[in-house]
Parts: structure tokens; sequence; C-alpha cells
């Protein structure tokens, strides 16, 4: 990911909780227990767990930071100590899906890729695999 934190913070609306390395993360990821150094954890609701409680395991596991929604944010305003004890940056956004969500339009804007889309119900795949072999240049599709 070619975006730093300004630039993250920006794209999803974030208001800054701590600040970390002047860095940009290598990916985002959603599950605390798979993160680990420089990605950047999404803790998103569940409908019995808020993923922003694990945001500090995240960091705790070298995370390059997190994005919580506004209960975890304050739980992370709470407790001062934390502005300490981070390692990373934290960002506290309304709901952590759609910063999600918007962080990966920003990126896929900043690489001025054209998107092609296929839907319905029959030849999908098929679509797909010709378009793949038909278009002009470096071609990104699924498996």
């Amino acid at each position: 990911m070619n975006l730093d934190a300004e630039a993250i913070g920006v794209a999803i609306g974030a208001e800054v909780l701590a600040e970390g390395e002047p860095s940009s993360p290598s990916r985002a990821t959603i599950d605390s227990g798979a993160s680990g150094p420089g990605d950047l954890f999404f803790g998103l609701r569940g409908e019995r767990v808020d993923g922003g409680d694990f945001a500090p395991a995240a960091l705790e596991a070298g995370a390059w930071g997190a994005v919580v929604g506004r209960p975890a944010r304050e739980r992370f305003a709470a407790d001062e100590r934390r502005e300490h004890d981070l390692g990373g940056w934290v960002f506290a956004v309304d709901d952590p899906l759609v910063a999600l969500q918007s962080l990966a339009r920003a990126y896929r804007r900043a690489l001025g890729a054209r998107v092609l889309g296929v839907t319905g119900s029959v030849g999908k795949t098929s679509v797909k695999d010709i378009a793949r072999a038909l278009l002009p240049g470096r071609v990104h599709a699924n498996s």
C-alpha cells in the first residue's frame, strides 16, 4: 500500500488517536490473530463482539496501525496510558467496515487502474477468462 497515515486518515475520515512510524502499511487485515508487522488492522463489529477490542493485541503483534469504531475509541481515550504503549497508528471512525471500503476505493483510485466488473448468474468465469486473454496491457483477475 503506498498510502501514508495522513492519506489513510483522510480517505477513511478518521480521527487520529495515536501516531506511529511515518511509513505506510503493507496490507489491511480484519483478523487480529493474523495481524503482524506492517499490517493495518480493522476492528469490525460483529453480532457479539466489537473487533476494536482486539486492536491492542494487533498492535502488540507489531501491526502498523488499527482502525476502531467509536465505542472502542472511548475505551482507548479512557485509558490514558495507552497513548504511550500503543506502538502504532490508531484511527477512530464511525464504522470500520465503511472505512475499510473507503480505503480500498482510495487505493484503487491511486493505482489508476481501470476496473471491469462482470455480473450475472451464468458465464461469469468464461467472460472473465476471455476478457483477461483479450484485453491489452497488464490484466489482473481473480482465480
